[in-house]
């Protein structure tokens, strides 16, 4: 299953009907959230899609979630993210919005 939650896109890419764009935030069923974070969607790797400013969007959305359906409880694992040249600002932009 592939969930993109973002403002500018709010698509659901999955074979499960359930999952929508805004189930991060409604749903409470969780006791951490946990995130695949996949840096090579910037416009500057292959994926073409995203700015380093939508990684800190992200980030804030998912704190958002976090505090507000399983106490702040979140944690991201980096995947992807291919050009070095930009890799560096985009963590630290999504990091910036999760804190």
């Amino acid at each position: 299953m592939k969930v993109v939650y973002h403002p500018r896109f709010l698509e659901v890419y999955s074979s499960d009907p359930a999952v929508s764009p805004g189930r991060l935030e409604q749903d409470s069923s969780y006791l951490v959230l946990a995130v695949s974070a996949g840096f090579d969607h910037h416009v500057a790797d292959w994926g073409g899609e995203l700015t380093t400013e939508d990684y800190g969007i992200i980030g804030k959305l998912i704190k958002k979630a976090a505090d507000k359906n399983c106490q702040g409880r979140r944690f991201a694992v980096l995947e992807g993210g291919y050009n070095h040249s930009v890799l560096g600002k985009n963590v630290r932009a999504f990091l910036e919005g999760l804190d």
